[in-house]
């Protein structure tokens, strides 16, 4: 049979054979099929590891109309194994690859498309390479044990984000749905303490259209990770909402997180005196006394406003802020000190001292503090 006639046909364990099926034959009640291969060798398998004859791919068929007018050179080979590759044809890509190390074993061409590297001098299949030495291949990269490991507990991480941001959709739309599972998906949002969910409560709580943002404030309060009071504090000190940010000033308040504490001190260093004082008001309920020093350095802060023509003044206190004049014509920048009350506040809560705004005796009495016999400075809430 010549090669025009030959058929495709795809095995049980996925493999493939090319030719022609020239006899079916029953032996003690089993059938077999008999192929004549393209290469002229005879085999005979039982039906059931033959699943069928394939239909051939309209790159096969230029494959096969091609292969014959191919010259047996190293030109010849890397041709075909070019135009095999943008066709997909990999099976047959790396045939003439293989023969083009058949005529010329150093070609690096050929060597490096199918896989091979140099080392020492020598050409060697890298991924055999690379498991010999320790190595694991994970979606089409080389990976070190160690970094597979939280490669793997990176992508476990997404996957279950993901998994909560379905879930926490479904529930919301099932509560705003007015069905009598409305309550108990509620409850159920309400109930949420997994860390895996922080990502997708701290969306919501972000997005101002949210209705059930105080929801999700309040399940990561509750959670009370880094990475679930990241997201409050960015409300406290960037929320234009009065009643929100309060609300998130009180839940950062109650947390009792150093952490918080510590990310609260970025804002009392802003250029923006509104954030300063958000700030220092959630500082005040914290108390924790590891931040004294950054409130002494933030009782007066320097910032730029706007004096008008008419000696008003625009304070760039917008953004949630508290307000101030726009200039009239003729404005011009102007750095000012503000003596923040807030700040003194904070001092105040933490301490049970208050030096006013004096930042010159603050300094001297926390340098007192430092000294052993005193007891520690932190107070319950």
């Amino acid at each position: 049979t010549g090669e025009a006639s030959a058929a495709v046909y795809e095995l049980f364990n996925k493999g493939r054979i090319e030719g022609e099926r020239v006899a079916t034959e029953v032996i003690d009640g089993k059938t077999f099929h008999v192929f004549k291969l393209t290469n002229g060798v005879v085999i005979r398998l039982s039906s059931e590891k033959v699943r069928g004859e394939l239909k051939k791919s309209e790159a096969e068929l230029w494959y096969e109309a091609w292969l014959p007018k191919i010259e047996d050179s190293v030109d010849g080979h890397l041709t075909m194994s070019r135009e095999c590759g943008e066709r997909s044809l990999n099976f047959q890509r790396d045939h003439h690859l293989l023969q083009v190390i058949r005529i010329d074993p150093e070609n690096e061409t050929a060597r490096r498309g199918l896989g091979f590297g140099q080392i020492d001098g020598k050409w060697v299949r890298v991924d055999i390479f690379r498991r010999q030495n320790g190595y694991i291949r994970h979606k089409g990269k080389w990976w070190v044990e160690q970094d597979l490991a939280i490669e793997r507990e990176k992508e476990e991480i997404e996957q279950q984000n993901a998994e909560w941001s379905k879930k926490i959709r479904l529930l919301k739309k099932i509560a705003q749905g007015g069905s009598d599972k409305a309550g108990a998906a509620m409850n159920e949002l309400r109930s949420i303490r997994d860390p895996m969910a922080v990502k997708t409560m701290a969306e919501f709580a972000a997005n101002k259209k949210e209705p059930f943002r105080r929801v999700f404030m309040k399940n990561l309060a509750e959670i009370g990770t880094p990475p679930a009071i990241s997201p409050l504090v960015n409300l406290v000190l960037l929320e234009n909402n009065n009643e929100i940010r309060e609300y998130a000033i009180d839940l950062v308040g109650e947390s009792n997180s150093s952490w918080a504490a510590r990310a609260l001190t970025a804002g009392l260093k802003s250029k923006s005196n509104p954030v300063v004082l958000r700030a220092a008001k959630a500082l005040a309920l914290l108390r924790d006394p590891n931040v004294i020093p950054e409130l002494i350095d933030a009782i007066h802060t320097k910032h730029t406003v706007t004096r008008g023509s008419g000696g008003n003044l625009n304070l760039g206190f917008s953004n949630g802020g508290t307000g101030g004049f726009n200039a009239g014509g003729g404005a011009k920048a102007e750095e000012v000190i503000a003596e923040n009350v807030l700040v003194r506040d904070a001092l105040v809560a933490i301490t049970g001292r208050n030096y006013g705004y004096s930042e010159t005796k603050w300094k001297n009495w926390y340098q007192m503090t430092k000294s052993p016999h005193l007891g520690s400075l932190r107070r319950s809430p």
